[in-house]
């Protein structure tokens, strides 16, 4: 390791155990410190009491334990709870907790500020400082369950990514934070209760498709529609193809022809890819390619909803 430390939950389980074992301590060892670590609010390796003191004292020389807490919040009339919550380097990100009768969303930030410029967006009057960590956006969202728990008695039951910046452009840790989430350690959420928002980042979106079925919200703001890939063009486009594909997959699933309909939507969901490529950031065309992405993230789920 480096003379600098760094935070230890930047590394991934191999690398810890890869670090451990240098200094011929079981693989095992690894476990027990990431469990404490990421599970609960602990703020020195001396909390961990299941591993002994010689490598609480290496852990120390070589790692930090960073703090993420709560700065100030707000309530409104309508019960939501609007957070700005304090990273270890004294930034600033705001996150919102959203009651309803039946679900309490958690609204989390993946940037500190955001390179876009959407003109419907505050947080694009911000300049973009930095992408947050996958255990910051962990944190975060650790944060706002423990306070829906305090207010709500109940836990977070979704999240949405709708806060600062742009989770595609913050892509690994972003799918880190999820897998964390997710896990056994997290809050043991389901994917589908997920969400993320963006503007519509073309190489991002594909390798969410072929990565992990999650819901996607795709915003737009000085896109304009249009029914075609050119708006002119009299011929079939992909994007027309794509439509009449998604059209013939909701009669198949009426007639409960589920393996066809799952095939028709593998269809559209490449021709609006192709389409995005050759005519980028079209509405129509990335409204219906959030569509296809979702039902597919359904039947890979054994899941359906029509």
């Amino acid at each position: 390791m480096s003379s600098k430390k760094i935070d230890i939950r930047s590394l991934k389980k191999n690398e810890l155990i890869k670090f451990l074992n240098d200094f011929n301590y079981e693989p095992y060892r690894a476990q027990q410190i990431l469990s404490r670590v990421n599970s609960q609010q602990i703020d020195s390796f001396e909390k961990i009491t299941n591993i002994p003191k010689d490598l609480i004292q290496l852990l120390d020389e070589n790692f930090f334990l960073s703090n993420t807490l709560i700065h100030q919040f707000q309530k409104s009339s309508d019960l939501t709870i609007k957070f700005s919550i304090k990273l270890h380097d004294n930034l600033i990100i705001e996150a919102v907790l959203i009651p309803t009768e039946k679900r309490i969303t958690a609204c989390v930030s993946s940037q500190v500020g955001c390179s876009l410029d959407c003109n419907f967006c505050a947080t694009s009057r911000l300049k973009r400082i930095r992408n947050l960590e996958s255990y910051e956006i962990y944190d975060q969202i650790m944060l706002l369950n423990n306070e829906s728990l305090k207010s709500f008695s109940k836990p977070i039951s979704n999240i949405v990514f709708m806060g600062m910046g742009e989770p595609l452009l913050n892509y690994n840790n972003v799918i880190d934070s999820i897998n964390l989430i997710t896990g056994n350690q997290g809050l043991g959420i389901s994917k589908k209760k997920i969400t993320l928002s963006t503007s519509g980042i073309y190489k991002m979106i594909k390798n969410l498709i072929t990565y992990l079925f999650i819901a996607l919200l795709l915003t737009t703001n000085s896109y304009s529609a249009g029914s075609s890939d050119s708006g002119s063009s009299k011929t079939k486009t992909q994007y027309d193809m794509a439509v009449s594909h998604i059209k013939a997959a909701k009669k198949f699933e009426e007639k409960n022809k589920l393996e066809k309909a799952k095939k028709r939507y593998e269809k559209a969901q490449k021709l609006l890819i192709q389409s995005n490529k050759k005519f980028p950031n079209k509405a129509d065309t990335l409204n219906y390619l959030g569509f296809t992405t979702r039902k597919l993230g359904d039947y890979e789920n054994g899941e359906k909803y029509y």
